[in-house]
């Protein structure tokens, strides 16, 4: 059973010789106060630009890809060994687009994400209410 902490859950799959999907999602709190957490990752030096967030809609695979992926969320959701609220909190956040999202990026290689990148995730998701958050790891 999922604590009260931050709960991660893998959204990554095979296809073909990559991994593809969310980096992963995760979820804090608990019963109707869960909230949905869908992270993406990037490892480079310097900016990261939006067309390269592929598994949120932008870029090349358009919307299939975000299709494709809050598919498998929605399935890996249904899989977590969670009590019913939590559970129904999560899968309603994924289907209404009310998730936040976090970009990580390296503090080592400065990574950074080009200017208006939360604008043009909350477009591509076709929700405003994605809330968008940067985080830098060391």
């Amino acid at each position: 059973m999922a604590g009260q902490g931050f709960n991660t859950f893998a959204t990554q799959v095979v296809r073909g010789a990559a991994e593809t999907g969310f980096e992963f999602g995760a979820f804090i709190g608990r019963g109707k106060l869960a909230r949905l957490i869908i992270a993406e990752a990037k490892d480079v030096a310097g900016v990261v630009a939006g067309r390269t967030l592929t598994a949120f809609g932008m870029g090349r695979g358009g919307t299939a890809y975000l299709r494709r992926n809050l598919n498998v969320l929605l399935a890996r959701i249904n899989r977590l060994n969670v009590d019913k609220a939590t559970k129904t909190a999560l899968l309603k956040q994924a289907r209404e687009g009310t998730y936040e999202i976090r970009l990580f990026g390296s503090q080592a290689k400065g990574t950074t994400y080009t200017p208006g990148v939360r604008a043009q995730l909350r477009g591509a998701t076709g929700s405003s209410r994605t809330n968008v958050e940067l985080i830098k790891w060391p």
